[in-house]
Parts: C-alpha cells; structure tokens; sequence
C-alpha cells in the first residue's frame, strides 16, 4: 500500500472514502479546522448513511489532505495485526506442545501400576477374556481415564505397527 494507490482509491471508492472519514476520525488525526465538518460527515456515516452529491466531492477534498496520515493508520493497523497473530501462533503452538507432552506420558496399552487417581496416569489390572481390549485415553477436563471394550477390525496391527484405530485417530478420521 502506497499514497498513490489511497489516492487512486479515494477519487474512484466511495466505501473507501467513507471508511477513510471513519479511521481518520477515530484515530483523531483531524486538524482543529476540519474536525466539526468532519465529526459531521462521520456522523451521517456512523448512523448508516452514504454520502451523496456534493457532500462525496467535500469529503474527498478533506481527506485527500490527510493520505499520509491514512498510510500510517493502515500500516500501524496491519502491524498490530501481525502481531496479534503472532501471538495466536505462539499460543496455539505451546498448546499443541502441552497436548503432545500430556500423549506422550500416557501408557497406549494400560501398562502402568501407578494409582489412578493421579492426574495423568492409569492404573493397569489384568483383565478378564482374550477378547477384551484396555487402552488408556485423555480425559475430559485432563487426566487420563481407562475404555476397555472388545477387540474389532480396528484393533489389527499395522506395518508401522499401529492398530487401523490408533491410525485411523492420528490421521483424524474419526
């Protein structure tokens, strides 16, 4: 974005004219001469209005005397942008850390003798019957909780060593 391109854009937009007069309003960048014809303009806009005949052609020749200050408003607005969705990635990226850190600590296979009542662990006990299947999984809330159910098609081992379950889950079919 350039001056050239906001000029080019006032003479030709009214939205962006008429944005133009918001911006350039709220960020108080009127000069004590054009603020009451101005606050008049954005007025009218504000209440859902469009500028129409000679009102359009008044606006354009008071903001068009304020191009540099509406660059800086777009650039300072896209920087603040930026920055925000930094900070989302960031986020995001220690959540997914912390999810992957909590998955990782937790036994696939119900193996582990710690109490249950410890966040994150399960307590492993023989169950009865070979067609029974016990595997521990997140819980709502964190932690970790036991499923038993039977053993199905999706319980067969892959070449990678995964069950089709576990694969079908990773890959977030279902």
């Amino acid at each position: 974005m350039n001056r050239d391109t906001i000029r080019q854009k006032l003479q030709t937009d009214q939205a962006w004219l008429e944005r133009a007069i918001v911006s350039l309003t709220q960020n108080q960048a009127w000069d004590a001469d054009h603020v009451q014809r101005a606050t008049y303009f954005f007025n009218w806009i504000n209440r859902g209005n469009h500028l129409t005949g000679r009102y359009i052609e008044e606006a354009r020749q008071y903001v068009m005397m304020y191009v540099d200050d509406l660059l800086n408003i777009i650039l300072r607005t896209k920087r603040e942008k930026v920055v925000k969705l930094r900070e989302e990635l960031e986020r995001e990226e220690r959540a997914i850390k912390q999810i992957e850190e909590s998955l990782s600590q937790l036994p696939l296979t119900g193996e582990s003798n710690v109490p249950f009542e410890q966040p994150g662990k399960v307590t492993a006990a023989p169950l009865p019957g070979p067609k029974v299947k016990k595997f521990a999984a997140p819980a709502v809330g964190g932690g970790a909780q036991v499923i038993q159910r039977e053993m199905t098609a999706g319980d067969a081992i892959m070449a990678d060593g995964r069950t089709v379950a576990q694969a079908c889950f990773e890959e977030g079919w279902y």
